[in-house]
Parts: C-alpha cells; structure tokens; sequence
C-alpha cells in the first residue's frame, strides 16, 4: 500500500503544468482627441498594438509593446500617424484557473508625422 501511495505522489509532482515562455498580444484601440482649447479641432484614430512577454520567472516578464494609429484625412493632406513604443517588467500573481492577473509599468516613447501618399 506504501509503494502505491508513493507512486501517486511522484506520478502527480511529475504532471506539473509547463510554464508558457512567451506571450503574444493583439489589440485594436480606438482614441479620440478632443482638447479643452479653443482653435483646436477634435478629431479620432484607429489602429492596434502588439505586444510580446518574455517569462524570465514564473512571475517575472519581460514586455515590448508597439502600437500604430492612423487618422485619414483628405489625400491631399496625407494621414495623420502616431507610433509608440514601450518596454517595461510585468509582475503576475498566481493563477486563477484560466486568468491570470498582473501589473506591468511601461516607459518608451511616441512619435507623429504625417504619412505622405504618392
């Protein structure tokens, strides 16, 4: 009885759930700008970031996120763009079934220009 209480207990610790290394993200994001100041107009735009996590603990990441957003205006002018791009840690906290919960601080930097069509 002892032999089989042993084998359980090791058979369940060798069935530890794998760690994923890397996670992959997607979005879409739509801003809309609409200043307090007279003169300015408002205006929208769409556009998404993908973001990649390099697990270096099991709560400890690495995060890279990189974002476009573009607002169409008449062709003459060309399109208005916006590009950001932010890197940071990300701590998690244990798993909750399929979730899991964390907090991340990203720093970096945006840049805007106006996209020229020929």
């Amino acid at each position: 009885m002892s032999l089989v209480s042993l084998a359980f207990f090791f058979g369940r610790a060798g069935q530890a759930p794998e760690r994923q290394v890397i996670d992959i993200g997607l979005t879409y994001s739509y801003v809309r700008y609409n200043p307090a100041t007279s003169g300015t107009n408002s205006f929208s735009m769409n556009g998404g970031t993908g973001s990649v996590a390099v697990n270096i603990k099991s709560w400890l990441s690495g995060v890279a996120d990189i974002g476009a957003y573009a607002r169409s205006t008449s062709p003459a002018f060309g399109s208005r763009a916006v590009s950001t791009y932010l890197f940071g840690p990300r701590v998690s906290l244990n798993r909750y079934g399929r979730a899991t919960p964390f907090a991340q601080i990203l720093v970096g930097v945006a840049h805007s220009g106006v996209i020229v069509l020929p």
